[in-house]
């Protein structure tokens, strides 16, 4: 394999492909707008990939970065290339490429009352076999209860707000701070 990153744009086949993987590997509660996606990704800290095996497009990555944090936002292999070791392989690239950042990501917290919570189970871990482990806080938001994966050295709460503030901008996250909680896991 021969991982590559490559800036995602609109009016591109790219895009194109982006489009119904993103509606689809995401729920409706997760999904950001997609033109907020791209307005905010025209700032230096965000950088919007897709990502190719040489010449073949097989995903997209949103990533955050304030300082020495790097926030995956999403992360998603399209569906013709999924179980061919291309979701490992993405998670190689991105920690050797941002080596000397802390990169953390959130995922539904498993939850044996929820529907996919075989799913959450296996996505937990396929991300601890490849080096992540538990950041030991939550994402609380109505509905959906969420943990925060982490390689490298630890985070606090204060760096999770930050960098959700960035995506969201300062007057969206005003609103959508009252509705996300984030503190220990052990608190819940």
């Amino acid at each position: 394999m021969n991982i590559k990153f490559s800036e995602l744009k609109r009016r591109t086949s790219d895009f194109e492909k982006f489009k119904p993987l993103y509606h689809s590997a995401f729920p409706a509660y997760e999904q950001v707008p997609v033109w907020i996606l791209f307005r905010k990704a025209k700032s230096e800290n965000i950088l919007f990939y897709s990502v190719y095996d040489n010449e073949t497009w097989i995903g997209f990555v949103y990533l955050i970065i304030d300082g020495d944090l790097l926030f995956l936002q999403y992360f998603a292999v399209d569906d013709n290339v999924r179980s061919k070791g291309y979701g490992g392989a993405i998670l190689s690239k991105l920690k050797a490429d941002f080596s000397e950042y802390r990169i953390f990501f959130a995922i539904e917290m498993p939850d044996e009352k929820a529907e996919n919570n075989e799913q959450r189970i296996k996505r937990k871990e396929f991300y601890e076999k490849h080096g992540f482990r538990e950041a030991g806080y939550i994402i609380e938001q109505p509905n959906v209860t969420f943990e925060i994966l982490l390689h490298g050295d630890s985070i606090v709460v204060d760096d999770a707000y930050k960098l959700m503030k960035k995506l969201w901008g300062k007057f969206i996250w005003a609103i959508m701070k009252k509705f996300i909680k984030i503190h220990e896991k052990s608190n819940i």
